[in-house]
Order: C-alpha cells, then sequence, then structure tokens
C-alpha cells in the first residue's frame, strides 16, 4: 500500500532501484547524441528562440531502449497502481539542463502538468534522472500535497513547503501530474539530463482524429468548428514537427489545459 499511499497523501513516490545501470548509460549517451544531432541542424539560436534547446521529443520514434524502457517492470507497476493497466503514453521525452546556456523554456515557476479533478487521479509523470539529481545540479522542486488543491497556492507558501527531489541513478519518481513542482537551478558545471514520461488514462484521447478525417473541410470552416474539433490541440506527428518556428503555428497550441466551469455545485 506504500505506493498508493505516497501517491495520494504526498502525490508522488520514490522507487530505487527501478533501471539497470547499462540501460540508463545507454539513454544517457542516446539522448545526448539527439540533441547534438538537433542542435547541428537547427542551430542554438533557432531552438533558444522556440523555446526547445533543452528538450528532446518524441523519443519513442528513436526505436530502441526508449521502446524497450516502456516494458519496465517498475514503472509498470507504479502506473497500474496510480492509474491503471489501460493507460497511455502522453508525452515522452528528454530534458538537458544546461547550466551554460541561459534559456528560459524550463519552467523555474512552480505549475501542474494536468488540469485538476476532484478525488480523480488522471495523469502521471515518470521522472527517470540519468544522473544523480541534486539540489546543486537543478534537482526538480516539489511541494508535497499540493494535488489536493484546487487553485495554486499561494507563492509563499509554495517557498516555504518545496523540497528538492533528490534521486540516484537508476531510481525513479513517479508523480500525480497535478502536483505542484519545478525545474531546478542546475549551480554545476556539468548538464543534467532527465528522461520523464507522462501517462494518462486512455480515455483522454480522441476516439476519431477528426482533424484528419475532415480536413478537405476545415480550411473554409468557421474557427468555432475547427476548435471543436480539436484544431488547437492536435498531436504532432513527431518531436521535429513540435520543434516548428514560429511555435504559432505549432498544432498544439499552449493553454489547452482549461477546467473552467467544471465544477458542478459551484455557481458563480
Amino acid at each position: 500500500m506504500t505506493i498508493l499511499e505516497d501517491l495520494s497523501i504526498k502525490g508522488y513516490t520514490i522507487i530505487e532501484n527501478a533501471i539497470d545501470l547499462p540501460t540508463i548509460l545507454d539513454l544517457k549517451q542516446t539522448c545526448i547524441k539527439i540533441k547534438q544531432e538537433e542542435i547541428k541542424k537547427y542551430k542554438t539560436t533557432s531552438l533558444l528562440r522556440s523555446m526547445e534547446f533543452e528538450h528532446v521529443r518524441d523519443l519513442p520514434s528513436h526505436g530502441g531502449v526508449f521502446l524497450q524502457l516502456l516494458m519496465n517492470k517498475s514503472i509498470n507497476s507504479v502506473i497500474d497502481i496510480g492509474l491503471n493497466s489501460k493507460a497511455v503514453v502522453h508525452s515522452y521525452n528528454a530534458i538537458i539542463n544546461d547550466p551554460n546556456i541561459e534559456s528560459n523554456s524550463l519552467h523555474f515557476d512552480f505549475h501542474r502538468d494536468m488540469p485538476w479533478f476532484d478525488n480523480t487521479r488522471t495523469s502521471m509523470n515518470i521522472f527517470i534522472p540519468l544522473d544523480d539529481f541534486f539540489k546543486h545540479n537543478g534537482a526538480t522542486q516539489v511541494v508535497p500535497s499540493t494535488h489536493l488543491f484546487k487553485q495554486k497556492p499561494s507563492k509563499d507558501f509554495l517557498e516555504r513547503n518545496k523540497g528538492d527531489l533528490e534521486l540516484k541513478v537508476g531510481s525513479i519518481c513517479a508523480m500525480d501530474s497535478t502536483l505542484y513542482h519545478r525545474a531546478g537551478r542546475n549551480l554545476s558545471k556539468n548538464i543534467r539530463p532527465l528522461i520523464t514520461i507522462k501517462f494518462t488514462l486512455a480515455p483522454f484521447k480522441q476516439q476519431i482524429d477528426f482533424c484528419e478525417s475532415t480536413k478537405q473541410h476545415l480550411l473554409e470552416s468557421d474557427p468555432l468548428i475547427l476548435q471543436r474539433l480539436g484544431w488547437e490541440a492536435r498531436v504532432c506527428k513527431n518531436g521535429e514537427e513540435y520543434m516548428q518556428d514560429p511555435i504559432e503555428t505549432r498544432k498544439w497550441k499552449s493553454g489547452q489545459y482549461d477546467m473552467s466551469n467544471t465544477t458542478i455545485n459551484e455557481f458563480t
């Protein structure tokens, strides 16, 4: 019961020795290689402008060790416990926190990664450090139990109750996606690589890709029709498409996680 109690009360749980070190090394080397190739292709200035310098998107598209990671027993066990066996991957990326590059793409403000539902867990993040995670090298900061809050707590409360998510390589952290958290500042001289996999309940996927099935009609359609068919929340085909610059033309637009007017007994 400890995992479920941790997730329900604190909003996160840590599982040690979840991934063997050879796998971690393979993940780390491959992520760094992919990022180096992206920097060579897109250039640092373009990646900074599109707020994608630290991110490595769409890791499953690279196959190999990234697909095998989805077979990991510890990851699947905690997802089955916190969600269920039908849960699906919503996003699967790496974040390489580089202390030598000033960028505003990392979330240094406390935020949550999923809309809040009363007494309902709909999504979980799996954090996989590819180096030891310490406060000094930018360990993620979390505020325990804030997944239970509908509204964002005050800045004073968040600052007073934050904690550094320090993890040893091989460990994973499973976190309710509505828990308030933020990236830590990397004050070391080395990059801090992390893989993050977000799982959601399967019903959150559209039954039909309506933007694809009706695409011959959409160019002349009213913006309201586009919105209702999910035009602003379309799925990018791959990481390269997600990094499209300018970001205004990207399929997925920010601000789609809107839970306004969803509380049944709230009339004002």
